[in-house]
């Protein structure tokens, strides 16, 4: 049966959130227990700031190694003009019909060129698990933040603005907050 409920939604970032920190996105695949998997790093200026944000969003899914309900929420938006919206949120599965939300979120815009990480992954990834990672610069090259552990993750979207739905959680954003 279909969901047809109209949410009444709030947005705010996450509220210890500074948007200058997220410094950038690495993607890669790495060797583990289980072969090779993919990484998907939310690479911050400081390394205490990113290891705050990253439990916070790790809270999300009650600091739990392995997210298999899609509790934390990984999209990168394609825009037109060679940039791409990435958006780390609280899956809001639980809520109940016609329920007044208010949604941490994380957003931030990220430049697209034809060279670009997001678009050289996008060419080779397989849909399959993968981990998501704080990062933090040590001599000027990304590198994970220690004693964080990562989330092994399954869910991750990447759409076109223009295939995105009204009912996309990233589509409303951007129109009711962004106004793009």
């Amino acid at each position: 049966m279909a969901n047809n409920r109209v949410d009444q939604k709030y947005w705010q970032p996450l509220p210890i959130w500074k948007g200058e920190q997220w410094s950038g996105i690495v993607f890669g695949k790495l060797p583990s227990a289980e072969g090779m998997l993919w990484e998907i790093g939310l690479i911050f200026e400081q390394p205490n700031y990113g290891e705050r944000v990253f439990r916070a969003i790790s809270a999300w899914n009650d600091s739990k190694s392995e997210d298999i309900e899609n509790r934390i929420c990984v999209s990168f938006i394609i825009e037109e003009n060679d940039e791409y919206l990435a958006y780390v949120y609280p899956n809001l599965i639980d809520l109940k019909p016609d329920e007044l939300n208010t949604i941490c979120i994380i957003c931030k815009m990220f430049p697209n060129p034809s060279t670009s990480s997001l678009r050289r992954f996008q060419q080779i990834y397989d849909g399959g698990s993968y981990l998501l990672r704080p990062y933090t610069f040590v001599d000027g090259v990304p590198q994970p933040l220690s004693g964080v552990e990562p989330i092994l993750k399954s869910h991750l979207k990447i759409e076109k603005w223009d295939a995105l739905k009204p009912t996309d959680v990233e589509y409303q954003h951007r129109k009711k907050v962004i106004g793009l």
